[in-house]
């Protein structure tokens, strides 16, 4: 006697008349399962045994082709149907020309006194790192992730800002190197501008991703990812060289990435119980 003898000995309506047997009582003191749907009058595992247990299909097929048809006809779902390849380097391209953009139309007015190789360092570590993250937050979802490689990629993402700004700091050779008595001001219209060019960065990953927003690992990758693509276009863009300003205006921006995405989960459920 086994589960599904009971089952049809439910649908036939001879549980009752056998229930005393040796067999049913044998499985019932073995399965639990069947026990909590027999045991007693047995009504309620009579009355799942009779529902009928049919498949409509055609209309399952209907349902998948109306919503693969949705999902192709929206602007996400045209980007996430991209080659990785091709998403990655999508985000690569968008960081890249917010700080062409900066270089062309907002760079710093210390530009041609600053220290070209110092420069240079600073935004290929930047760049080079950005590109790494934003190849690894895009991995594909069939492709298992190297947990030690992402904690890894977000730790010195995290950090690299940080070293960068604790940096000797570059001579003064220009009156806006300097942020005289205003540094928490100063810091703050950094920290405003950096937040607006990661912003892109975020939303444009958020349209390419394929489902990994739930990691919080991967969140913070993304969180890390933007701050670096910020950090070079404030490199670009800021001609204040003191360590402080660093700290609180540029690397600053990657630490309140890192909180605001983090909570993002949490007002996303918090909304939907509401």
């Amino acid at each position: 006697m086994d589960c599904r003898d009971l089952e049809q000995l439910a649908l036939e309506g001879a549980l009752d008349d056998l229930r005393s047997s040796e067999g049913v009582r044998a499985h019932l003191e073995e399965c639990e399962g069947c026990r909590d749907l027999y045991e007693g009058d047995g009504e309620l595992g009579q009355s799942l045994a009779q529902q009928p247990m049919e498949l409509d299909l055609d209309g399952l097929q209907q349902q998948l082709s109306r919503a693969i048809e949705h999902e192709d006809s929206t602007i996400a779902g045209r980007l996430r149907a991209l080659s990785t390849p091709k998403r990655a380097r999508l985000l690569v391209v968008l960081g890249v020309v917010s700080c062409l953009a900066t270089y062309l139309v907002w760079r710093r007015v210390d530009f041609h006194h600053y220290e070209p190789s110092r420069m240079g360092l600073v935004l290929s570590v930047f760049v080079i790192l950005a590109m790494l993250a934003s190849w690894e937050a895009l991995r594909p979802l069939s492709v298992a992730p190297s947990p030690l490689w992402r904690r890894v990629l977000l730790g010195v993402g995290v950090v690299t800002p940080f070293v960068m700004a604790l940096m000797p700091e570059a001579p003064a050779v220009h009156a806006a190197n300097t942020t005289g008595e205003d540094v928490v001001g100063r810091a703050l219209v950094c920290l405003s501008i950096g937040l607006g060019a990661a912003t892109p960065v975020i939303v444009l990953w958020a349209l390419l991703d394929r489902g990994g927003v739930s990691q919080w690992a991967l969140r913070g990758l993304v969180a890390a990812m933007a701050g670096l693509y910020a950090n070079a276009m404030l490199q670009l863009h800021c001609p204040v060289t003191q360590s402080l300003h660093l700290l609180l205006g540029h690397a600053g921006v990657t630490l309140v990435l890192l909180v605001v995405i983090s909570l993002v989960p949490r007002i996303s459920r918090a909304a939907k119980d509401s």
